[in-house]
């Protein structure tokens, strides 16, 4: 990255600002006219451009031949009617000062911005909202849309930026503009594919601002907790009548921070540097109790399972977790299945315990081949499993065969589940009447049951 220049277009205003909409109106309205009373509140989570936007507007002003004030003036000191009072991180003052402030902004002739975050909200940041909204709304800025994320990425980059940067940008900060500045110079400096390490090591220190409980719901939610407190209280062990508001106000420090979105969802980047800095036995344990908490309340095991899988997670726990959450893809026609069930094997099951399971998977998954294995492996030992599994194994041995146009093997296969029931299979009708025996397909229903089928494999 070249060393900036007065001429470099991140100095100018229009750099600096660029992207953001509200600051940039209210920027050409003080350039317009900074002599005109003016009473402002700015809100915004970290990273949002606060600082940046009063550092323009106190330039603004003194270009404009207006003294610029940036600290609240002592106790029985008067703001002079040529001055302008410039005041960030408002939220952080004491009472005493918050309370002088709204004394200024009483004054209708006062040229007044604050800017400060939207949490906390002490009682005197409160007071004072109130008497500038009463004024005039907020100046409110928030994460850029991928419009915004372009501009950036020009002033940044220079023109010519690919939309599939700027796409990749966008989803990975959600928008929050120091966020979406700092990841587009870390991809100046080093192009190419994932985050680069030197960027997480940066944020590390962003996160590292926020109280430890507050990085622990970062933590959380970077490993796929759910924002509902069923999962995050005890996840977060948080007890007690409070839990709930502890919760809450840990969620609002954490979006102050710009740390989640103002709507509480997770942001990419930040889940990775908070993962980056997790020890892996920690990483493993916790998405271990998030899987088992899902699992529990039977929510969604398979994105639990997932998680598991990702973490490398073995021992008793995590394999149950796992067989469960490929019985859910199962279910949804998730082609993860597979996956998951050889995870559980891995983990601890036994994979015979398994196998009428992975047939199905994978024959669901477009895998004859490997469906067949597993449904061998069953019917290999059919007189020492459940009956269910020896049907489940049966049935998707039957549908590759029908599928490989092996009518009699098929048949063969739903004659020998039908005995296995009790109840005669109409579905080795078809196969039989297919393979021209009529009167054996008549006949099926009442043939003695057979002995077990051959190995499954057709000879090559």
């Amino acid at each position: 990255m070249s060393t900036r220049t007065p001429t470099d277009p991140r100095s100018s205003t229009d750099g600096r600002l660029a992207g953001a909409t509200a600051a940039r109106q209210l920027h050409r309205e003080i350039a317009g006219s900074p002599d005109r009373a003016r009473r402002v509140a700015v809100v915004g989570a970290g990273g949002s451009g606060k600082s940046v936007l009063l550092d323009v507007l106190d330039t603004a002003y003194r270009d404009g031949g207006v003294r610029v004030a940036r600290a609240v003036p002592p106790a029985g000191e008067p703001l002079g009617p040529d001055v302008a009072l410039v005041v960030d991180d408002v939220h952080l003052l004491p009472e005493a000062e918050l309370d002088r402030l709204a004394a200024i902004a009483a004054t209708p002739s006062a040229r007044l911005v604050v800017a400060h975050r939207p949490w906390p909200r002490p009682p005197g940041l409160v007071a004072l909202g109130a008497l500038l909204a009463a004024d005039r709304a907020p100046v409110v800025l928030g994460p850029l849309d991928r419009t915004g994320v372009a501009a950036r990425a020009g002033v940044l980059l220079g023109q010519g930026v690919a939309a599939e940067l700027v796409e990749r940008v966008a989803a990975q900060t959600c928008g929050i503009p120091l966020l979406v500045d700092r990841l587009l110079a870390a991809l100046a400096a080093r192009p190419g594919p994932g985050v680069p390490p030197g960027l997480l090591a940066q944020l590390e220190y962003l996160v590292a601002t926020v109280r430890p409980r507050v990085r622990a719901l970062l933590r959380a939610r970077a490993v796929g907790a759910p924002a509902d407190p069923e999962i995050l209280e005890p996840l977060l062990d948080l007890t007690g009548p409070d839990a709930h508001d502890l919760l809450d106000e840990l969620a609002e420090e954490a979006a102050a921070a710009g740390l989640l979105t103002p709507d509480g969802a997770a942001i990419p980047l930040v889940s990775a540097t908070v993962l980056a800095g997790t020890a892996p036995s920690r990483r493993v344990e916790l998405v271990r109790f998030l899987a088992e908490l899902e699992l529990a309340r039977g929510g969604d095991v398979a994105a639990a399972a997932r998680g598991l899988l990702a973490a490398g997670a073995t021992g008793t726990r995590a394999a149950a977790v796992l067989a469960a959450g490929a019985d859910e893809a199962v279910r949804t026609g998730d082609r993860a299945a597979g996956e998951l069930y050889a995870a559980a094997v891995r983990a601890g099951v036994p994979s015979l315990e398994l196998a009428a399971r992975r047939a199905e998977a994978a024959l669901l998954a477009g895998d004859p081949d490997a469906a067949l294995a597993h449904a061998d492996e069953v019917l290999s030992a059919a007189d020492r499993l459940p009956v269910a599994d020896a049907v489940r194994a049966g049935t998707v041995a039957a549908a590759v065969f029908a599928r490989r146009g092996l009518l009699a093997r098929t048949a063969e296969l739903h004659r020998w589940m039908g005995a296995l029931t009790g109840a005669p299979s109409l579905l080795a009708v078809p196969a039989l009447v297919g393979t021209g025996a009529p009167d054996e397909a008549r006949a099926a229903l009442a043939a003695p049951p057979p002995s077990a089928p051959q190995p499954l494999r057709p000879p090559t």
